[in-house]
């Protein structure tokens, strides 16, 4: 049912459009503080970040002094003149390795020192050693020379190297920036010696820690060219769209983890390297998660009002009426019996009452009328079933009358002996159903004495299967029908005819037929014959006056209608084919029972 045809939906729709300003304004209060609060926290976010990568940049100034420092080192570079002899170079190797190890420990920051004899291509490194390279086809040698004294850049993320298994290189080292120069930087003669400056890549993540909250946030930092040196959880790239402009921060998707991600944005203009902080946006606004529970609880409970309120006035006023109308569907339905319970003493109470005592009036008044039409129609259904007895009794005198004429006294007792059995049977202590069995014990008593009576002119068979024997019939349905085979079908016929009763049965319904093949019915007489017998249905009995042409035919089939309702019908059939069918049928589940189910 819609709401607009509910009076508790409309109550309830009133109630939440009367606080619906209040939810409204209080989820704008909402919004707008958050709003605020971002605005606030990636300000402040954006100030340690740019605090933390003016840190990053006065370090790296002190990483170029220093390999500015190394690379003039006037020690170094008379270690690596071109013309000592191999004993010589062994022993300035091993006093080259010692004053790079003496830089390194008064600089705790950088992860390793090598330099490159380009005379002996060799590599010596304080943490490797020395090693042989190939250098000349390096890029960062290249880079270096390139230079002219000047340092150079190299990340292990970006360097674009070949990949030789078994070669060493400097650069291979992972999570590492490289700071290379060539010796004698301040030298108008360029050397081509180079140094090589280790940074670890955690050292830059150090310098921003503070700004990690927690596990779920993030931090990347690149170069001038945007290209990424180095993220706190190992990314190699940055997994969101970052816009290259001055937008400070903004809210991103974050497909992995499925949740909101709240980037703040800083670029050095010093250096050209840019920070971005990725973070939860559920860490900005756990202060105001508080103000936001409470507001949530405020409309909660307003909405919680407002259902109950509806609830109460429909239960006052929408529900006995509610009530009241289920009760007129029962009654509309047929229920006669429907009586509501309530437990009211104002005007829904006395308009219950009204409506109980209206229903049990109608009651009374249907159950009159039914036992009165039930006691009409039995009484209309015993006066057609006397009808029966005499124009079979007739019939039959006629049958002794002629079979006197024809045939000596024992023939005679024996069909006066099948008589008085059909008559034993047919007034057995007033039954009004017998089984398949019985019945057809009942009609073999008047085919013989029609037999008797017409000496060998037909022959007959009862085929009835042992599925149906046990299945109540109504008295006297049978009779008619054979008695109408013999006399207007075999009588008339040359004799060698036959005359069937069988009967089988469906999952619904049993069937009874009767099969001459004796003279046919003429078409327009069998038309008028089934015209008739469609006429008869259980509404209209009461009316209907059966033809006295087709007396016999029509009184069985009234009486099947009265007394099992308009599941039981009757067909007739004559052809050349078939001759002559009558067939009948019985709702099944009336016939497991001497009592029907109608």
């Amino acid at each position: 049912m819609g709401y607009k045809k509910s009076v508790r939906y409309r109550l309830t729709l009133f109630f939440i459009l009367a606080i619906l300003p209040l939810i409204l304004v209080s989820l704008y209060s909402i919004g707008k503080s958050q709003r605020i609060l971002e605005e606030q926290s990636g300000e402040q976010t954006r100030a340690a970040m740019a605090s933390s990568l003016a840190y990053i940049d006065q370090f790296m100034s002190s990483m170029n002094h220093l390999s500015l420092l190394i690379s003039n080192d006037a020690e170094l570079n008379e270690l690596l003149r071109p013309d000592a002899d191999p004993s010589q170079q062994i022993i300035d190797a091993q006093q080259i390795l010692r004053r790079l190890k003496n830089f390194l420990l008064a600089e705790k920051s950088i992860s390793d020192l090598w330099i490159l004899d380009a005379d002996m291509g060799l590599v010596l490194s304080v943490k490797d050693g020395g090693k042989r390279i190939d250098y000349k086809d390096r890029d960062w040698y290249r880079l270096t020379v390139e230079n002219a004294g000047g340092p150079a850049l190299l990340s292990n993320l970006n360097a674009k190297m070949p990949e030789q298994e078994g070669v060493y290189d400097p650069l291979d080292l992972p999570d590492s920036m490289t700071i290379t120069r060539g010796m004698s930087a301040n030298s108008l003669r360029p050397s081509p010696h180079a140094l090589g400056v280790v940074i670890d890549l955690s050292t830059f993540v150090d310098f921003a820690k503070e700004l990690l909250k927690g596990n779920d946030a993030s931090l990347y930092l690149m170069n001038m060219s945007q290209e990424l040196i180095v993220s706190s959880n190992g990314d190699s790239a940055i997994p969101y769209d970052i816009p290259d402009n001055d937008q400070a921060y903004f809210e991103r998707r974050d497909a992995e983890l499925g949740r909101s991600m709240f980037v703040t944005k800083v670029r050095s203009d010093e250096s050209g390297w840019s920070m971005v902080l990725a973070q939860p946006k559920r860490n900005l606004t756990e202060k105001s998660s508080l103000l936001q529970r409470f507001i949530y609880g405020v409309i909660g409970i307003s909405c919680l009002l407002a259902l109950s309120i509806a609830w109460i006035v429909y239960t006052g006023i929408s529900a006995p009426l509610r009530n009241l109308l289920s009760g007129i569907r029962e009654l509309a339905r047929g229920n006669l019996k429907v009586q509501l319970k309530h437990d009211r003493i104002d005007e829904f109470g006395a308009l219950t009452e009204s409506f109980n005592l209206m229903a049990e009036q109608q009651k009374r008044y249907v159950d009159d009328i039914f036992e009165h039409q039930v006691e009409k129609t039995r009484t209309e259904l015993k006066f057609l079933q006397s009808q029966i007895n005499p124009h079979f009794l007739y019939n039959t005198l006629d049958s002794i009358h002629a079979s006197a004429v024809n045939y000596d006294a024992d023939e005679i007792c024996e069909m006066v002996l099948c008589l008085s059995s059909f008559f034993r049977l047919s007034l057995n202590k007033g039954r009004e159903s017998f089984t398949l069995a019985e019945t057809v014990e009942h009609l073999g008593y008047y085919i013989r004495i029609q037999e008797l009576r017409f000496t060998d002119h037909f022959q007959s068979r009862l085929d009835i299967p042992d599925d149906c024997k046990d299945l109540y019939v109504l008295k006297l349905i049978l009779q008619p029908l054979v008695e109408n085979a013999v006399i207007h079908g075999l009588e008339k016929s040359p004799p060698g005819g036959k005359l069937i009763v069988s009967a089988w049965r469906t999952e619904n319904l049993l069937y009874l037929s009767v099969y001459n093949s004796g003279r046919l019915i003429e078409p327009q007489q069998l038309t008028r014959i089934q015209d008739a017998l469609a006429e008869i249905t259980t509404a209209y009995l009461e009316k209907y006056k059966p033809s006295p042409d087709y007396f016999g035919m029509l009184n069985v089939l009234c009486r099947l209608k009265l007394y099992y309702g308009d599941d039981a019908g009757m067909r007739i059939e004559s052809n050349e084919e078939e001759r002559t069918k009558v067939t009948i049928w019985l709702p099944l589940d009336a016939c497991l029972s001497p009592t029907p189910s109608k």
